[in-house]
């Protein structure tokens, strides 16, 4: 719509520095945008104004509604979308961004390598809207000091986050053997702001100071910060391109659980068969050239949730105080048991290819168990609250999938493919 602008600005720097055992690479990048709102309203809204309607009347000034006998559509009288534009409202919003990436790689022998790295990002938003007291949302209000309202919101971000992996890899006649280990340490930061003031009589004075009161409630804000570490082992080994097996052993911990139940280890395990690459499976069955068969199981966590909701948190100030100080009310219960929510998961699958893949099928099943699960807790109305966070029951899913593609066309000299796929898949909660 008319009124509307988009201003953006992004950049980025590169530097790398390649030697024979020692690497560097700092990656850096920046993002700014500012963008206004049309006045105008929205394109609908002319589009159901009859053409017939003058928004101006003899002396050129807009009108403010139109008087017309009430229909389907109208009821009378109906607001002229254009009376807004003309109000000295406005609606702003801003974004700002930089992102850092900085990855140190050191090579000393051929099999094994180590990489550290930093990064940081730091993120600033804010939304501004202001309706004048003329603006049609405000101008029915009967109490003058009450006209004209001005929003805003910020929230400001920031993280980093600190790690380290070492890889090994070798390989020996028909053994192929990779090993490696990785830690993190972490940690993200939130500060959000919001005001909102009303009666503003001169719109050429409408900064926040200058509104009579705020609108509804005081100004509200909120700081959060969560922390995480985390240590990873894996290991992988193949022989003859034929038996897979991988493992892996992760420990995490972070601030966002109970202070009792803060850390949790993690682990999977994974093993594979190529049943085509046998010398028997070539020599018998000669038109399937891919099948795979593939086991997994293994333990994953999750911290989907905001890092306050395990600690006791307070309420300062609503005009409460107690023997000259400022009062504290009790905002949410701590639960110094909140664990980890663990999900163990089952996989089996199948791959095969068909006559140099022209036909290729993709065949799994799964089993997945979400054991503690984070939900709210109901609590008698005696302790004061209806709920804290805690962790309760199971749930398990079932399912399986399966996809089946074939190549209609397939010219690998003129670079000519035509590929169908079609898939299907069931999913059962329990």
């Amino acid at each position: 719509m008319k009124g509307s602008k988009r201003n953006t600005l992004n950049g980025s720097v590169t530097l790398s520095y390649l030697g024979e055992k020692f690497q560097l690479n700092n990656s850096m990048s920046f993002n700014i945008n500012n963008s206004s709102e049309s006045q105008y309203g929205t394109y609908s809204s002319y589009v159901k104004m009859n053409p017939y309607w003058e928004p101006y009347d003899k002396e050129g000034y807009v009108v403010r509604q139109f008087e017309t006998e009430s229909t389907a559509l109208f009821t009378s009288p109906v607001d002229n979308p254009l009376w807004d534009a003309f109000s000295g409202s406005f609606s702003k919003s801003k974004y700002n961004g930089i992102t850092n990436n900085l990855a140190i790689t050191y090579k000393p022998i051929t099999s094994l390598q180590a990489t550290a790295n930093v990064s940081f990002n730091k993120t600033f938003s804010a939304s501004d809207n202001y309706q004048s007291s003329k603006h049609s949302n405000q101008i029915w209000k009967e109490d003058i000091l009450k006209r004209g309202q001005r929003d805003y919101n910020s929230t400001e971000s920031s993280s980093w986050s600190i790690g380290g992996t070492v890889n090994y890899f070798k390989q020996w006649d028909k053994h192929i053997l990779s090993a490696g280990f990785n830690m993190e340490f972490r940690e993200s930061v939130t500060t959000s702001r919001s005001m909102s003031v009303e009666g503003f009589l001169n719109d050429e004075m409408n900064s926040l100071g200058n509104g009579h009161k705020y609108y509804r409630d005081r100004p509200s804000s909120s700081d959060s910060k969560s922390r995480a570490v985390g240590f990873t082992g894996t290991i992988n080994y193949n022989y003859d391109n034929r038996y897979f097996f991988d493992a892996s052993y992760r420990i995490d911990g972070a601030s966002s659980f109970g202070s009792d139940s803060r850390f949790a280890p993690f682990w999977s395990l994974g093993a594979g068969w190529t049943v085509s690459n046998e010398v028997w499976m070539r020599e018998y069955v000669p038109f399937i050239n891919y099948m795979r068969l593939k086991y997994s199981f293994g333990c994953s966590g999750s911290m989907a949730f905001s890092p306050w909701q395990s600690q006791g948190t307070y309420t300062f100030g609503n005009g409460n105080v107690y023997h000259g100080s400022i009062a504290a009310t009790i905002r949410g219960l701590e639960n110094p048991d909140l664990k980890w929510q663990n999900t163990y998961q089952h996989n089996v699958g199948v791959d095969f290819g068909f006559w140099e893949s022209k036909i290729s099928i993709t065949a799994n099943y799964y089993r997945k168990l979400t054991d503690n699960s984070i939900t709210d807790m109901a609590l008698p109305l005696s302790n004061g609250f209806e709920s804290y966070t805690g962790n309760s029951g199971e749930i398990l899913n079932t399912g399986f999938d399966l996809n089946v593609s074939f190549y209609m066309v397939r010219n690998e000299d003129k670079q000519v493919f035509w590929n169908m796929t079609f898939g299907t898949s069931y999913r059962g909660v329990l």
